[in-house]
Order: C-alpha cells, then structure tokens, then sequence
C-alpha cells in the first residue's frame, strides 16, 4: 500500500492537495491495482499523499529504503516490523523497521485530525527550517477491516536510530514541579528515564560549539513558534547521550554491567534500542496487516494488555542486534562548517574552543500531537493551585517560553 504512493514529488501544492486522500480496496483475491493476501478483505485510505512525497524528500528519505524498511516483510518473518508497547496513558500502539529508522504509531482520531489539521504549516515551517527537531512525518494512513474498527497510523523518524549505546536519556518539558524519577526508577540504572530536575541535579550541561550552540537554540526557538502559534503543548524534548568511552558521568545512578536496551520515555524511542531477533525467528516481529488487525481488534482499548505482550514478546528476543542499524550522518569534522544541518547519527559533544568532550546527543523534539484543550485548562488550574507555578501544564505561549529557557540554560 505504501509502495502505491511513494513516486516523485511535487512542487509548490495548493492547499486542495493537504485535504486529499487515496482510498483503495484490498479483496483477498488481489484485483487489477491490488495483491492477492491471505487475510480478510480490507479497506486502505492515504492521506495527502502528495505532501507527505514532499516531506520524505525534504527529510532526504531514499524511495526504495522507505519501502524496503515498511512493506517487504519476507515469508520467513524477516524484516516485518515489531511492535513495542507503549509506557504511556494514550493507549497508541508503537512499531518500528527491522532497521530500526522507522517509526509507525497508531493515532486515536483526535491526533490523526490534528496532524491533518496543522499539515500546511508543518510542511511550510520543514521548507523553510530543513534542520527542524520536530518529529519527521513520512505519512498518515487508515486501515479498516471488512468487520473492524479505523486504525490509524502515522510513520515518522526514529530519534535514536543508531547502533551506539545510549547511555543516559532524558525527556525534559522546562517543568520543576515533580520531574524527576524516583528512587525506584534511579535503581534501574540505564533503565532509568530522567527528567529536568534530575539533570539539573547532575549540574552537567549539553557541550557545543557556540557556532552549532547558536543554530541549535535558534531552531529550538523557531520549532517552539509554530507550535506555540498552533496552540500545542506538553511537548519533550528527548535527549539521549552517548559516552565514547563507554563510561557513565551520571554518579547517582548505578552502573549496569550490561549494554541493556532501553525503554525510553516514549515508545517511539524506544523502538531504536530493540534488538531484532535472529534470522528466522518471529519474535515481536509483526506484519503489517497484524499490526492493523491487533489494533482494530480492541487494542487501543487495552493498553495494558497490549504493553505486557509486548514486553513479554521483547523479554524472548535475543539480547545482540544481528544486524545493527548504520549510524546516519555522523556529524564530523566535514560538517562542522554548516552547524544548522540536522544529523541524525548525532551531534559529538566539543568544548567553545571546538575540543571532542567525548559525548555524542542525539536530539529530537516529540509528543507534539497535543492542544491545549479546555480539559488541560482545568488540568493547569487544578495543578496550579496544588502544586504551584511550576507545573508541567501550561497554555501555548507560556509553555513554550518556559521549554526554551530550560533548553537554554542546559546548553554549554
């Protein structure tokens, strides 16, 4: 079905092409545009698909990878995505490629009409800012059995697709009040999700040259005006660090004897530190047409079933990648002249005079599918008058200042 849609991009859209949509057929028999497949007949819908063309060539998404990674699942089971259930309240599914570059995220239908909705600015703001840490959308489909419910879908980048530890990893919102982990968490080791009180607490810092430090805080601030301009909210920024020398400078945690893979604070990153199983093993490999038939099936309604089958399917897989993602873009000596340019296997950490610290963050801003809603209204006022000005809930404008102070002041 993607295969169908990926062609050649094109310029300039009018604003009709953001509201269209693809829909086609999928009878088990196959027909003249259409496989033959061993499941029940269902229904396939495309959003916009010329846009999301656009996007994947801004975002320099290579056609034949992008299909490769999403829709040539082999009959043995190889290279089907996984699933990863998610830690959090939505109930969205996460499933990513073998390769590990891919994300595919279930929506409610509130979060697929907003991604619609603020489509146009998204695409014009990706033109205009190609280095964006905004989450990369690839596309926005539906899929709907015969005898089922909409399942809908977005595909976006994975933030930490790479096959380098990541040591430490943080899910900051600029928020003082209650974020940090607790105690239970801190005794995870690398398990360990931190928040902006415990990196405060660390009193370390972001390492960057004042030339990328400054296209880095200006592209923050540039991603946070729209958002702030579309009325979102409660948005993170996901930071993962990577120690050169494998050790750890994070004191108060203890030390894990092995390079375990992660579960970040969103499924989503956490898809790029799931090491596939072997060749021929099924593990939490799961096809495309499952993938749709779990969540249609009351999944979305059960979450905790979900996340515990999940964790279950992982806790069997091999604990080695058979085959390790390649780390996309290093950022090297040859790119240090354009600090703007968004790389995705990482930034390495250098002092003001340009020395390697020995770190390497990998960066992304994500949960951006958020309005602040009348029920966040009361949510901040409830919270306000608990817990005082500090609490992670706040309208646009106010939240967005706040994020961009915090990511500020953590910069070196």
């Amino acid at each position: 079905n993607v295969g169908m849609n990926v062609g050649v991009a094109s310029p300039s859209p009018e604003f009709d092409t953001f509201q269209e949509s693809l829909k086609l057929k999928f009878p088990p028999g196959g027909s003249s545009i259409t496989p033959k497949h061993d499941g029940a007949a269902f229904k396939f819908k495309d959003y916009a698909p010329a846009i999301f063309r656009n996007l994947r060539e801004i975002f320099r998404i290579d056609t034949a990878d992008y299909l490769v990674a999403l829709c040539n699942t082999q009959p043995d089971g190889s290279n089907a995505l996984r699933i990863m259930g998610t830690p959090g309240k939505s109930g969205s599914l996460f499933f990513f490629s073998n390769d590990m570059r891919f994300i595919v995220k279930t929506l409610p239908k509130r979060e697929a009409l907003l991604l619609r909705e603020i489509l146009p600015a998204y695409y014009q703001h990706v033109k205009q800012n190609p280095g964006t840490y905004l989450p990369r959308f690839y596309g926005l489909h539906r899929w709907k059995p015969d005898y089922g419910r909409n399942v809908r879908f977005v595909v976006m980048n994975n933030v930490f697709a790479t096959n380098m530890p990541i040591h430490r990893r943080f899910d900051l919102k600029g928020s003082t009040m209650g974020r940090s982990a607790s105690p239970s968490d801190k005794a995870k080791g690398h398990r360990c999700i931190l928040k902006d009180l415990d990196f405060l607490e660390l009193n370390d810092h972001v390492h960057l040259n004042p030339a990328r430090k400054k296209a880095f805080l200006d592209q923050i601030r540039s991603d946070c005006h729209l958002l702030m301009s579309l009325k979102i909210m409660d948005y993170s920024l996901l930071l993962g660090v990577h120690f050169e020398d494998g050790t750890e400078t994070l004191a108060t945690l203890p030390h894990s004897s092995s390079m375990e893979e992660l579960i970040p604070p969103s499924a989503a990153a956490a898809a790029a530190h799931r090491p596939p199983p072997q060749p021929g093993s099924t593990g939490s490999h799961v096809a495309p047409d499952e993938f749709c038939r779990a969540s249609s099936q009351g999944s979305l309604d059960n979450p905790s079933l979900v996340r515990q089958e999940s964790l279950n399917r992982l806790h069997r897989e091999d604990s080695h990648r058979s085959h390790p993602p390649p780390d996309l873009a290093p950022d090297d000596e040859a790119n240090e002249d354009n600090p703007g340019v968004f790389h995705p296997g990482g930034v390495s950490g250098r002092t003001a005079e340009g020395n390697p610290v020995g770190t390497r963050y990998f960066i992304g801003i994500i949960d951006i599918l958020m309005l602040y809603t009348r029920r966040k209204k009361m949510e901040r006022v409830w919270k306000t008058m608990t817990e005082g000005e500090g609490a992670s809930s706040q309208p646009p404008a106010k939240y967005a200042i706040r994020f961009c102070k915090f990511v500020e002041s953590i910069v070196d």
